[in-house]
């Protein structure tokens, strides 16, 4: 499959845990865009589950956001 030079896409930053069911579809998303040419970072932290960053008081959810924020600050 070809991917188009430049699909339009802004900065994108992928949060995943390695006990999220969905951290297959986080990886070939973060790698589709790369292919495309989208500046992308992907993190997963180990143990945590999808939608992790959303529990109050989790030191990897902090951890994500703290991450998310410094990414929008650099991108934005």
């Amino acid at each position: 499959m070809t991917q188009p030079e430049s699909c339009g896409f802004v900065p994108t930053i992928i949060t995943s845990g390695t006990r999220d069911l969905l951290q297959s579809d986080a990886v070939r998303l973060h790698r589709v865009l790369l292919d495309a040419g989208v500046p992308a970072d992907l993190r997963v932290f180990e143990g945590m589950w999808h939608a992790f960053t959303g529990v109050p008081g989790i030191p990897e959810g902090e951890r994500a956001m703290a991450e998310v924020f410094g990414f929008l600050d650099r991108h934005l």
